[in-house]
């Protein structure tokens, strides 16, 4: 679990299927674009069985999904990331946000502290953040962390509709990250 000043960024447990469906089913027309499961209905079964293959992934040290939750416990998006390289141990991120909470810098907080965590404790050597040319949202994230715009992959993926698309690709190592860091720092008004 990690604590910022206004999330709590911790894995789904099964009493949070409820607050999953009511998330998705108010944000899957905004996340169509970019997620497969925006497709699907999400209803309390199927969030259920979502929720322990979160788990099982977990355990099994593949991926690492969680909720966004505001410290009054509202569940407002997702954030997960999983080992692209163990060699030298690299993660990509990936995340959503429920549109009721868009623009508030809730992701941008919590893209920080998992870069953070993945630096500090998980001996991370680079975390990347790829995601659709079109998705400027995401793009925005990045860039406000500082992350380095390493290319423009074409031709990689194909969208829901069978498209293929472009896709950014977005890194941090330790060094870039402790370089943002620094930008960050200076940034902020003197008190």
């Amino acid at each position: 679990m990690l604590l910022t000043k206004r999330l709590v960024i911790r894995r789904y447990e099964l009493s949070d299927a409820n607050a999953l469906v009511t998330a998705k089913q108010a944000t899957h027309e905004h996340l169509k674009p970019w997620f497969k499961w925006a497709h699907e209905t999400a209803t309390l079964e199927t969030e259920l069985v979502t929720i322990q293959n979160f788990h099982t992934q977990e355990a099994e040290g593949r991926k690492w999904p969680h909720g966004l939750f505001l410290h009054d416990g509202t569940l407002i998006g997702g954030i997960g990331w999983w080992i692209i390289r163990e060699d030298a141990p690299s993660f990509e991120l990936a995340y959503w946000m429920h549109t009721d909470h868009l623009n508030n810098g809730y992701m941008t907080e919590a893209v920080h502290a998992v870069i953070e965590a993945l630096f500090s404790n998980n001996g991370a050597q680079r975390v990347v953040i790829g995601c659709d040319t079109r998705n400027l949202a995401s793009a925005a994230v990045a860039k406000r962390l500082h992350f380095r715009h390493e290319g423009t992959h074409c031709n990689e993926r194909r969208d829901i509709c069978g498209e293929l698309n472009d896709s950014h690709i977005f890194a941090h190592t330790p060094q870039s990250w402790e370089n943002a860091k620094t930008k960050f720092a200076n940034a902020m008004p003197s008190s």
